[in-house]
């Protein structure tokens, strides 16, 4: 076992010397960004004197990300896959606002195909039936967020 290999060895021939750190500023993306590209779970947080403020973990920026998406609140996540146009956030908000539903937040991928973007409007209601057919109707490709996610994890042999 690991633990075996290095349990004879002090701590200080362990450990790395100069840790990776991020800084007390760093946003909940610079963080994640971070944490992603150097495949780390945990980060020590330093002021500008290199003074440790504290240790930061992807479970703190989730809950902070649930907290700021608001969809600690129960509701519904759409993906909606439209034009890359002026003009389509807001046929999307006055669809959502004519259903009388709240909007707890949105993302946008802007990214997704050449001429296409992406839209994620978390809704704080659990029936959208009504904001679907209209969406449907006026020419949105609706995805389902889950499983368009699964789609994009890497294939493995079974």
């Amino acid at each position: 076992t690991t633990l075996a290999k290095i349990g004879n060895h002090p701590i200080g021939d362990i450990m790395t010397k100069t840790p990776l750190t991020i800084r007390a500023y760093y946003t909940i993306q610079d963080s994640l960004l971070v944490m992603q590209s150097k495949k780390v779970g945990a980060l020590p947080v330093i002021d500008d004197n290199g003074i440790l403020k504290g240790i930061l973990s992807t479970r703190d920026l989730l809950r902070a990300f649930v907290s700021v998406m608001n969809i600690d609140e129960p509701g519904t996540l759409l993906c909606i896959v439209v034009k890359d146009q002026k003009g389509q956030m807001k046929k999307i908000v006055d669809i959502i606002a004519e259903e009388n539903i709240s909007l707890g937040s949105v993302l946008v991928a802007r990214h997704w195909d050449s001429d296409k973007r992406a839209i994620f409007p978390y809704l704080l209601t659990n029936n959208v039936i009504g904001v679907k057919k209209k969406l449907l109707a006026i020419g949105f490709e609706l995805i389902d967020p889950m499983q368009w996610h699964l789609d994009q994890l890497p294939k493995t042999e079974c």
